[in-house]
């Protein structure tokens, strides 16, 4: 078992007319595609693969792709831009890059290292149990409400599984033992009180693991050290209040667990090249792009600036 907590950035549906064609490019976030109807070819790092319909794929950050549709055929699809944990990436950060253009590496979301083995993943499958939860989700991100991840964690959790069962055992996950309860009860820890001032010895407590064996596992499962996430965590809240909360800088730092101003506006600067109170005056709200082939929009999130 492997631990996440999707969070949905961006949500895409329509359809691919015939002979379209999608340029090469590489993500900065994960990607989840399923294929509803018609296929298509997929290069996927230099190799074409044919894309048969009820196909469901993931494609990782830093992974160069293009599309094309047949000439005869009209392809209906669902993609979702998410990230695995909460705060795994600037929320500012840009969809992709093209051929040609500048890729940043330190603007590449976070896949914890235990999915990342799983990752590019190519699952043809008519399962109805797997479609019937993808229609669910599909209600969800369709309304564009907040909740969408809730939805699209046993999408995931079912794909990854089946994933599993087609990997030389070596790159098996195992199921939810010792150290997986103490990651998952640590994460849970730090999501429920990153307001408040948390130290290692309180990660040691929740977890009963020794500093050094939590860190290492923590960072393994979850992509990053506790307390990286932790302040991942507290500038992502951070970012949310300052989008729709009548805070000031000052109030908002304070919210997160971060009293020293100066401090977090540093780390806030740093992260997304921006100050805190230029992020609050400038940020979008939700709104439709502009459309991609056939009737298809794309769906910008709160808090994110798509390129």
């Amino acid at each position: 078992m492997m631990l996440f907590d999707p969070i949905v950035r961006l949500f895409w549906e329509g359809g691919w007319s015939p002979g379209f064609l999608e340029p090469r490019r590489k993500l900065y976030d994960c990607e989840l595609v399923h294929v509803e109807k018609g296929f298509y070819f997929l290069t996927l790092n230099g190799e074409e693969r044919r894309i048969a319909e009820g196909t469901f794929i993931i494609i990782p950050p830093g992974t160069w792709h293009e599309s094309r549709t047949d000439t005869k055929i009209t392809v209906w699809r669902q993609c979702v831009h998410f990230d695995w944990t909460p705060a795994s990436g600037p929320p500012r950060s840009p969809l992709c890059v093209y051929t040609g253009e500048h890729y940043d590496h330190t603007l590449e979301h976070v896949v914890p290292e235990a999915i990342l083995a799983h990752l590019p993943l190519i699952l043809p499958s008519r399962d109805p149990e797997l479609g019937e939860l993808m229609d669910r989700a599909l209600v969800r991100l369709r309304r564009g409400t907040g909740d969408a991840g809730l939805l699209l964690w046993p999408v995931l959790k079912s794909l990854l599984a089946a994933q599993r069962q087609s990997l030389p055992a070596p790159l098996r996950t195992s199921s939810m033992g010792k150290p997986m309860r103490a990651v998952v009860a640590m994460k849970t820890y730090l999501d429920r009180n990153y307001a408040k001032p948390i130290s290692y010895d309180d990660l040691c407590r929740v977890s009963g693991l020794t500093r050094s064996h939590m860190c290492n596992l923590f960072k393994s499962m979850i992509g990053r050290p506790p307390n990286t996430y932790l302040r991942d965590l507290r500038i992502s809240h951070a970012c949310a209040l300052l989008e729709v909360a009548k805070l000031n800088v000052s109030q908002v730092a304070e919210a997160v667990g971060i009293p020293d101003l100066n401090y977090f506006s540093r780390i806030f600067r740093k992260k997304f090249q921006v100050a805190p109170s230029e992020y609050a005056l400038t940020i979008g709200r939700r709104k439709i792009l502009g459309k991609s082939g056939d009737g298809v929009a794309y769906l910008r999130l709160p808090g994110h600036q798509y390129s």
